[in-house]
């Protein structure tokens, strides 16, 4: 079952791992977190889903019906008891007429149905939608630390605090740059700074080298070129010959748009900077 609270997840999380790892032998503390991004994020995206559609209605209770019914299913089959906290739903009434027959029987002969009302608590939709993103974060964090390359680093720390030390500044003269500054960003012409190259390792440490290449280090440059840390004046061709240089090879980048959200790589990477 998944926790609603981040405190109720970070209580269980040490069992929870225990009994991942018992349960086959190449179980790792790796593959639990990544099982557990992948089941939290479907859990949050079904929250968001259903935040979105009833934002903008205006009756806290509104007649049941096939569009409704398609935004609230994922959060039930993922999370019935919060599903339950959040709704209400009246049972549909079925409206019969009595028919008299010729031989003197009467029957019954359904006239029509009357779709129950959903009711919503917002207020505890708002909280839950609060609480999935917080766990979202904490098992971003504990991914991100399990697999950065400082093997120093704690394994519990707050939001935006990964222990990693920054390293020297670029040279302030465009152009010029000492030698610890190159060893410190050996790529000047793309990264603003030694630390937002530092940003880059922390994210490539995570990501690796997998088929999802193309979203993984796409959705990277946006969001560096976003924050500052990529200079939002090179060209693509110059980044996507850098990471050939760590043999992640991929034709283009895609867009934002074709991106969409993802509150995995989100998580993923606030916790990297």
């Amino acid at each position: 079952m998944l926790s609603s609270t981040r405190k109720d997840y970070k209580e269980n999380y040490e069992g929870r791992l225990s009994v991942h790892k018992k349960s086959y032998f190449e179980n790792d503390e790796t593959s639990f977190l990544e099982l557990e991004l992948t089941n939290y994020t479907k859990y949050y995206n079904s929250l968001i889903k259903i935040s979105d559609f009833f934002k903008n209605k205006t009756h806290k209770d509104l007649r049941v019906n096939s569009a409704i019914t398609d935004v609230i299913s994922d959060l039930k089959k993922i999370n019935e008891p919060v599903f339950n906290e959040i709704f209400t739903i009246e049972k549909t009434k079925v409206e019969i007429d009595k028919v008299e027959l010729d031989n003197g029987y009467v029957d019954e002969m359904i006239r029509g149905f009357i779709p129950g009302r959903v009711k919503i608590d917002f207020e505890k939709l708002k909280n839950r939608v609060t609480s999935a993103k917080r766990i979202l974060d904490f098992i971003g964090q504990q991914l991100t630390i399990l697999l950065s390359p400082n093997k120093n680093a704690t394994s519990i720390y707050k939001k935006g605090e990964l222990p990693l030390k920054d390293i020297d500044q670029r040279s302030a003269v465009p152009g010029e740059t000492t030698q610890t500054d190159e060893s410190a960003n050996p790529y000047p012409r793309i990264f603003v700074t030694s630390n937002a190259y530092l940003v880059f390792k922390n994210l490539k440490a995570v990501f690796k080298d997998t088929k999802q290449n193309i979203a993984n280090y796409s959705f990277v440059y946006h969001k560096m070129v976003h924050d500052n840390l990529i200079y939002p004046d090179i060209k693509q061709r110059e980044y996507l010959e850098m990471l050939g240089k760590f043999d992640i090879s991929i034709a283009r980048l895609k867009s934002p748009r074709e991106l969409g959200k993802n509150s995995l790589k989100e998580s993923i990477y606030s916790n990297a900077k």
